[in-house]
């Protein structure tokens, strides 16, 4: 009887460490999981192909601010007269046939104009500006996070949908040997047609979900190389190479 119990418990022991690694392995599957999602996301915000409309807009609010900044400038006038005759005097020419008076005179121009507004309207110009300059960087700023976002839940899916892949083809495999099996027992008829059909139908099934899980995988990866402007699978090294030696799987 002891050697028996001594059985049970063994076997209850080891039944105990199997489920306590596959949890282990489980929560470590998961901790690289979302450690791949959020270096993708890194990659994906990154990606200079889809934020460069949104940077030249920030670029463009940024100039406008600056030139309306010093807007005021452009109050200020200078302007010259050069003709023959102050060229001749500014060259030392000959000056008898210049006409006397002041008709082309002075050489060189000045002046200012200052609207009474300036000393309200160009600060809040400038401010306009000014804010329109933040709200572009601000519109990059959440773009790229929702990039960010768009990736991360995609590469979730993707990765859901390799496991189900994976579990269907065993489900195929399991669903070949059966249809196979019966086959060979119709033939022999030990058993029915109706028998037979079930299981040739549930074989068909299987196959099909296994191409419709195919398909979801290649349009998932489709759309992760598309934010991440390139392969899945450079990226995901480049995304493991940026983890801690002991995260990666």
């Amino acid at each position: 009887m002891k050697p028996i119990v001594t059985a049970f418990v063994f076997f209850f022991i080891i039944q105990a460490q199997a489920q306590s690694s596959n949890a282990s392995n489980a929560f470590s599957d998961s901790i690289n999981i979302d450690a791949n999602a959020k270096a993708l996301a890194e990659i994906a915000m990154q990606n200079a192909q889809l934020s460069q409309a949104g940077e030249a807009n920030v670029k463009a609010a940024e100039y406008n601010y600056k030139a309306q900044k010093t807007a005021w400038l452009d109050q200020f006038r200078a302007s010259g007269n050069l003709n023959e005759f102050t060229l001749k005097r500014t060259l030392g020419g000959n000056t008898q046939d210049i006409p006397l008076g002041r008709a082309f005179w002075p050489r060189y121009n000045f002046g200012v104009g200052i609207p009474f507004g300036i000393f309200t309207n160009q600060p809040k110009q400038t401010k306009v500006q000014y804010y329109r300059y933040q709200a572009e960087m601000e519109n990059v700023k959440t773009a790229k996070q929702s990039i960010g976002l768009q990736t991360m839940t995609l590469y979730y899916d993707y990765v859901r949908t390799q496991r189900l892949y994976e579990l269907q083809e065993e489900a195929v495999q399991d669903a070949r040997f059966a249809y196979e099996k019966t086959e060979e027992q119709f033939s022999k008829g030990q058993v029915t047609l109706e028998s037979y059909t079930a299981t040739s139908r549930r074989y068909n099934t299987e196959r099909g979900t296994k191409v419709t899980l195919e398909h979801d995988l290649e349009v998932g990866k489709a759309q992760l190389e598309a934010l991440l402007g390139m392969p899945l699978e450079t990226a995901l090294r480049q995304a493991r190479s940026t983890q801690r030696p002991g995260s990666r799987r």
